[in-house]
């Protein structure tokens, strides 16, 4: 709310005497997703990436992002809710995770059990198909145990 009075600015690191005034985006909030890229035949690497309908920037677009927002260097828009922040703060810092080929589906699989974890991109070799199991709902009943005096 208070972006879109135009009483909001961004003071950038190392530039304390500029204050730079930030207006509400429109577009719509972003996504951020993971992908991982093969590196040549010897490694792949996981990236992260925020995306809203045609438009894909880098994890490192954004001067801030925070749970529910993603503030650049003239706008704030939203994040779509529950984004793991967690992602955003270690792809941010890091760039990218990047795993020797032997090691991909040992690092797939890990990521795979991962919480919290953001939509995520394969190349085609490495596709997966999600399945959910149907639960089989299972109740055991049985006399309590009265101990038996002697």
């Amino acid at each position: 709310m208070v972006v879109r009075t135009g009483r909001c600015f961004l003071r950038p690191l190392n530039e304390a005497d500029n204050l730079l005034p930030l207006a509400w985006d429109e577009g719509g909030p972003w996504n951020f997703l993971l992908e991982l890229h093969r590196l040549g035949e010897t490694a792949c690497a996981l990236v992260g990436f925020f995306e809203r309908r045609e438009e894909r920037r880098e994890a490192t677009f954004p001067a801030l992002a925070t749970a529910g927002l993603v503030i650049t260097r003239d706008c704030v828009a939203p994040l779509v809710r529950d984004t793991p922040i967690e992602w955003i703060i270690a792809l941010r810092k890091q760039g990218s995770i990047s795993v020797p080929e032997k090691e991909r589906d040992d690092f797939l699989a890990t990521l795979l059990c991962c919480p919290n974890l953001p939509p995520l991109r394969v190349p085609e070799e490495l596709r997966y198909e999600e399945v959910e199991l149907p639960l089989h709902p299972h109740l055991t009943i049985s006399k309590a145990r009265v101990p038996v005096p002697e």
